[in-house]
């Protein structure tokens, strides 16, 4: 008889444990997405298929014109999703094709050399913190030590 209680006793603190676990289970932290790592691989894809891509990984929509320049794009790395980005623009820019970001929510693409022409995006501070990248940016500098005159002085033209 004591043995059948025992047994009956042990059984209901199982069960009361079990069904108190999970509430008591300390909740797990959301993992952030730009930390999780993802393996990405693409062989021979066009260009399409990367502004696809980088559309889902920036959550921004690609306004792009009609003819960019044709190529097959292959990229294999495992990384965090914004170094992904990084590498996405810095593979099409190494194809000849320029990302310019406008705003918060679009992202301009057309062919590198029009890329000057373009409203490239403008950083203001210091460039020291961010990430090497291939984009084209644009950044105003301020002379502290050299008059402008003095760097745009005409040089003599030598042979003439």
């Amino acid at each position: 008889m004591t043995l059948r209680l025992a047994r009956l006793c042990l059984a209901a603190c199982f069960l009361a444990i079990a069904v108190r676990l999970p509430a008591q289970a300390p909740a797990r932290p959301a993992l952030r997405a730009a930390n999780d790592l993802i393996d990405y691989n693409i062989q021979g894809v066009d260009v399409d298929a990367v502004l696809q891509n980088l559309e889902d990984f920036t959550g921004r929509a690609v306004i792009r014109p009609q003819a960019l320049p044709p190529a097959t794009y292959t990229l294999r790395l495992r990384a965090n999703k914004s170094d992904l980005v990084i590498a996405l623009e810095s593979l099409l820019e190494a194809n000849m094709v320029a990302v310019i970001p406008l705003g918060d929510k679009y992202l301009k693409v057309v062919p590198l050399q029009l890329a000057r022409t373009e409203a490239p995006e403008f950083i203001e501070g210091t460039t020291l913190g961010l990430p090497p990248s291939d984009r084209v940016v644009t950044k105003l500098f301020q002379f502290k030590f050299l008059r402008e005159a003095e760097f745009f002085k005409q040089r003599p033209v030598r042979g003439r």
